[in-house]
Protein backbone atom coordinates (compact mmCIF):
# COMPACT_ATOMS: atom_id res chain seq x y z
CA UNK A 1 0.00 0.00 0.00
CA UNK A 2 2.83 2.38 0.88
CA UNK A 3 4.44 1.61 -2.47
CA UNK A 4 1.14 2.40 -4.23
CA UNK A 5 0.86 5.79 -2.46
CA UNK A 6 4.46 6.67 -3.38
CA UNK A 7 3.70 5.85 -7.04
CA UNK A 8 0.67 8.10 -6.97
CA UNK A 9 2.74 10.89 -5.40
CA UNK A 10 5.41 10.39 -8.04
CA UNK A 11 2.83 10.45 -10.85
CA UNK A 12 1.20 13.54 -9.35
CA UNK A 13 4.53 15.36 -9.12
CA UNK A 14 5.33 14.31 -12.68
CA UNK A 15 1.92 15.51 -13.87
CA UNK A 16 2.33 18.81 -12.08
CA UNK A 17 5.78 19.28 -13.68
CA UNK A 18 4.38 18.53 -17.13
CA UNK A 19 1.51 20.95 -16.59
CA UNK A 20 3.91 23.66 -15.41
CA UNK A 21 6.07 23.10 -18.52
CA UNK A 22 2.99 23.31 -20.74
CA UNK A 23 1.81 26.49 -19.02
CA UNK A 24 5.26 28.04 -19.42
CA UNK A 25 5.29 27.11 -23.12
CA UNK A 26 1.82 28.58 -23.63
CA UNK A 27 2.84 31.78 -21.87
CA UNK A 28 5.84 32.12 -24.19
CA UNK A 29 3.61 31.38 -27.18
CA UNK A 30 1.10 34.01 -26.07
CA UNK A 31 3.86 36.61 -25.55
CA UNK A 32 5.34 35.86 -29.00
CA UNK A 33 1.90 35.97 -30.59
CA UNK A 34 1.14 39.32 -28.95
CA UNK A 35 4.51 40.71 -30.06
CA UNK A 36 3.89 39.54 -33.62
CA UNK A 37 0.37 40.96 -33.57
CA UNK A 38 1.67 44.31 -32.30
CA UNK A 39 4.33 44.33 -35.02
CA UNK A 40 1.74 43.50 -37.69
CA UNK A 41 -0.58 46.24 -36.40
CA UNK A 42 2.25 48.81 -36.47
CA UNK A 43 3.23 47.64 -39.95
CA UNK A 44 -0.39 47.90 -41.10
CA UNK A 45 -0.78 51.37 -39.54
CA UNK A 46 2.38 52.55 -41.32
CA UNK A 47 1.04 51.20 -44.64
CA UNK A 48 -2.26 53.03 -44.13
CA UNK A 49 -0.40 56.26 -43.35
CA UNK A 50 1.76 55.84 -46.45
CA UNK A 51 -1.30 55.06 -48.60
CA UNK A 52 -3.01 58.20 -47.28
CA UNK A 53 0.10 60.26 -48.05
CA UNK A 54 0.25 58.87 -51.60
CA UNK A 55 -3.44 59.67 -52.08
CA UNK A 56 -2.92 63.23 -50.84
CA UNK A 57 0.09 63.74 -53.13
CA UNK A 58 -1.78 62.31 -56.12
CA UNK A 59 -4.79 64.53 -55.48
CA UNK A 60 -2.63 67.61 -54.93
CA UNK A 61 -0.65 66.86 -58.12
CA UNK A 62 -3.88 66.75 -60.12
CA UNK A 63 -4.96 70.08 -58.63
CA UNK A 64 -1.58 71.61 -59.56
CA UNK A 65 -1.78 70.30 -63.13
CA UNK A 66 -5.26 71.76 -63.52
CA UNK A 67 -4.39 75.24 -62.23
CA UNK A 68 -5.82 77.89 -64.52
CA UNK A 69 -3.46 80.30 -66.22
CA UNK A 70 -5.38 83.20 -64.66
CA UNK A 71 -4.67 81.84 -61.14
CA UNK A 72 -0.96 81.50 -61.90
CA UNK A 73 -0.89 84.97 -63.48
CA UNK A 74 -2.45 86.39 -60.32
CA UNK A 75 0.35 84.94 -58.18
CA UNK A 76 3.24 85.95 -60.41
CA UNK A 77 1.81 89.48 -60.78
CA UNK A 78 2.37 90.22 -57.08
CA UNK A 79 5.02 92.92 -56.68
CA UNK A 80 5.13 92.31 -52.94
CA UNK A 81 3.25 89.07 -52.22
CA UNK A 82 2.17 88.01 -48.74
CA UNK A 83 4.84 86.08 -46.84
CA UNK A 84 2.76 82.89 -47.04
CA UNK A 85 2.78 82.95 -50.83
CA UNK A 86 6.55 83.49 -50.95
CA UNK A 87 7.25 80.75 -48.42
CA UNK A 88 5.01 78.23 -50.17
CA UNK A 89 6.69 78.83 -53.52
CA UNK A 90 10.16 78.67 -51.97
CA UNK A 91 9.20 75.35 -50.33
CA UNK A 92 8.07 74.11 -53.74
CA UNK A 93 11.37 75.18 -55.31
CA UNK A 94 13.28 73.42 -52.52
CA UNK A 95 11.33 70.20 -53.14
CA UNK A 96 12.16 70.46 -56.83
CA UNK A 97 15.84 70.42 -55.90
CA UNK A 98 16.82 73.93 -56.94
CA UNK A 99 19.98 75.41 -55.35
CA UNK A 100 19.88 78.04 -52.59
CA UNK A 101 20.61 80.83 -55.09
CA UNK A 102 17.29 80.05 -56.84
CA UNK A 103 15.18 79.84 -53.69
CA UNK A 104 13.82 83.38 -54.08
CA UNK A 105 10.57 85.11 -54.98
CA UNK A 106 12.09 86.47 -58.23
CA UNK A 107 13.09 82.98 -59.34
CA UNK A 108 9.62 81.66 -58.43
CA UNK A 109 8.05 84.41 -60.57
CA UNK A 110 10.23 83.44 -63.55
CA UNK A 111 9.39 79.77 -63.09
CA UNK A 112 5.68 80.57 -62.91
CA UNK A 113 6.00 82.65 -66.09
CA UNK A 114 7.95 80.35 -68.33
CA UNK A 115 8.48 76.80 -67.29
CA UNK A 116 5.23 75.81 -65.65
CA UNK A 117 6.28 75.39 -62.03
CA UNK A 118 2.97 73.69 -61.33
CA UNK A 119 3.53 71.01 -63.98
CA UNK A 120 7.14 70.41 -62.86
CA UNK A 121 5.97 69.94 -59.29
CA UNK A 122 3.07 67.68 -60.26
CA UNK A 123 5.28 65.41 -62.37
CA UNK A 124 8.30 65.05 -60.08
CA UNK A 125 9.10 61.63 -58.61
CA UNK A 126 8.42 62.66 -55.03
CA UNK A 127 9.78 59.38 -53.62
CA UNK A 128 13.28 60.42 -54.70
CA UNK A 129 13.20 63.71 -52.79
CA UNK A 130 15.78 63.46 -49.96
CA UNK A 131 14.50 63.74 -46.41
CA UNK A 132 16.74 66.77 -45.77
CA UNK A 133 15.00 68.70 -48.57
CA UNK A 134 11.58 67.66 -47.32
CA UNK A 135 12.45 68.87 -43.83
CA UNK A 136 13.80 72.17 -45.14
CA UNK A 137 10.62 72.73 -47.14
CA UNK A 138 8.53 71.92 -44.08
CA UNK A 139 10.25 74.71 -42.12
CA UNK A 140 8.69 77.15 -44.59
CA UNK A 141 5.31 75.43 -44.72
CA UNK A 142 4.83 74.83 -41.00
CA UNK A 143 4.35 78.56 -40.38
CA UNK A 144 0.97 78.47 -42.14
CA UNK A 145 -2.21 76.48 -42.47
CA UNK A 146 -3.89 75.66 -45.75
CA UNK A 147 -6.65 78.15 -44.92
CA UNK A 148 -4.21 80.99 -44.28
CA UNK A 149 -2.54 80.45 -47.65
CA UNK A 150 -5.91 80.01 -49.39
CA UNK A 151 -7.01 83.40 -48.06
CA UNK A 152 -4.02 84.95 -49.88
CA UNK A 153 -4.26 83.01 -53.14
CA UNK A 154 -6.03 79.92 -54.47
CA UNK A 155 -3.04 79.06 -56.66
CA UNK A 156 -0.64 79.36 -53.71
CA UNK A 157 -3.01 77.11 -51.75
CA UNK A 158 -2.69 74.45 -54.46
CA UNK A 159 1.11 74.65 -54.20
CA UNK A 160 0.82 74.50 -50.39
CA UNK A 161 -1.37 71.40 -50.55
CA UNK A 162 1.12 69.64 -52.84
CA UNK A 163 4.27 70.73 -50.99
CA UNK A 164 2.80 69.87 -47.58
CA UNK A 165 1.77 66.39 -48.75
CA UNK A 166 5.20 65.74 -50.29
CA UNK A 167 7.20 67.18 -47.37
CA UNK A 168 5.23 65.38 -44.65
CA UNK A 169 6.92 62.36 -43.09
Amino acid sequence: MIRYIRNIEHISLFTINVIEILIGTWKKFIVLTNERYSYMMAENKQKIIEDDRISMITEASLVLKDLKKADITEVKAYAAPPAGVIDVLIATIILLGRPKSEQTWKFAQRELSSAGLNKKAAEIDYEKIPIERRREAMTYLSKYTYEQVKNCSMAAAAFYQWAHAVASE
